[in-house]
């Protein structure tokens, strides 16, 4: 396999885009060998491509939506240099000003599928939760092909309103075959003069240390964009794992000082049993082999990957009644694995609520006591 090196860099327009951009690269026969289509506010692209080798990389934003370049519309052509080096970067900044030559194929609908991501990486995309992704329909593709998710429907955060630096946002992190909508009665009742709530989307069958580095990379960009002074985060199940591993790489960078707050919700700390099944089955999902309690992601997963100074707030529930013969559940996981010892004891609180796991998202008394925690913060 020949090896390839990251080109990668800054998005940038004259006129902030408002519709997709299309990015393409070409090989020395103005042959397309990858593309990817992002969303409007994304300000940052990578392509893998072959080292020791010069290409031309073509983007424009696609103003019509016919998924190719039409005249006039914002656009660059950049050479790549080549050379050996891992990486290379290559900002991007569309103006009206330039143009793809006509030579050059930009209709990707034409384009081979296996050299294209037509996905999203929303970088802070305002959209509102009746939003067709956010069907619970996608919940099962994003546990059972996670890769195919990605490149169907994307990844990243979406702001559920216009970001307004005086309300604080309030990150929400679903669990394994989690989506959007299921936070609606949640959301519904937070104070929206005061708090914003933004949604993490990601396919809940990736593994929980990729899932937690892809939600850092998309918060950094909107950290950078933004300048946050305060976040606050409620993660719901295996969620809560995932917002572990974005405060430990925030935490590592030194980039954390905006988050004031992490509310987990029935977040199996001590990894779930029941995930054994999973390894064995024909279609292995890489975050069941994350979860079971022998795993190394288990097994290392300590108060530290969330430090010391972020306000830490353990829910679990515990009305289970459905595995008699696994007693103290909540219906999914045990309540060992949710209080697990080490976690229960960083948290600045720990309550208990008599609901089921799926239901705590739902459930009065949990919205009434984050409501309560958020005014407090």
């Amino acid at each position: 396999m020949a090896a390839h090196r990251g080109v990668h860099g800054a998005i940038s327009a004259t006129k902030h885009p408002s519709e997709p951009i299309i990015l393409i690269a070409y090989d020395e026969k103005q042959k397309p060998v990858a593309f990817k289509k992002v969303a409007p506010n994304t300000d940052y692209y990578l392509f893998n491509l072959p080292k020791n080798r010069n290409f031309t990389i073509a983007a424009f934003e696609d103003k019509n939506e016919n998924s190719k370049y039409d005249k006039g519309e914002p656009a660059l052509i950049a050479e790549t240099s080549g050379g050996n080096s891992p990486s290379e970067t290559l900002n991007i900044h569309l103006s009206p000003k330039n143009a793809i030559p006509a030579t050059l194929k930009t209709n990707i609908d034409e384009m081979p599928d296996d050299i294209g991501e037509k996905n999203t990486i929303a970088i802070g995309t305002i959209t509102t939760l009746d939003n067709p992704l956010f069907d619970e329909k996608h919940a099962s593709e994003g546990l059972w092909t996670p890769h195919q998710f990605l490149s169907k429907y994307g990844l990243g955060v979406y702001f559920l309103e216009t970001y307004d630096p005086a309300k604080t946002p309030i990150l929400f992190v679903y669990g394994i075959k989690g989506f959007p909508r299921a936070w609606k009665t949640f959301i519904d009742k937070i104070d929206h003069s005061k708090f914003q709530a933004w949604i993490y989307f990601y396919p809940t069958g990736y593994s929980i240390p990729s899932s937690g580095k892809a939600l850092d990379i998309v918060m950094s960009q909107i950290q950078d964009k933004f300048k946050l002074k305060k976040l606050f985060i409620v993660a719901h199940s295996m969620g809560g794992l995932v917002a572990k591993e974005y405060i430990r790489r925030a935490i590592g960078k030194k980039n954390d000082s905006h988050i004031k707050l992490l509310i987990t919700l029935a977040t199996p700390w001590g990894g779930d049993k029941d995930a054994e099944w999973g390894t064995k089955a024909p279609a292995t999902v890489p975050a069941w082999n994350d979860i079971v309690p022998s795993s190394e992601f288990i097994k290392n997963t300590s108060p530290k990957d969330i430090g010391d100074r972020i306000p830490f707030y353990l829910f679990f529930s515990f009305k289970g009644d459905r595995k008699p013969f696994r007693f103290n559940n909540d219906n999914v996981i045990t309540l060992r694995s949710a209080l697990r010892w080490n976690m229960e004891r960083r948290a600045t609180k720990v309550y208990g609520f008599d609901t089921a796991h799926a239901d705590i998202l739902r459930f009065p008394e949990t919205i009434e006591t984050c409501n309560e925690i958020f005014k407090r913060y």
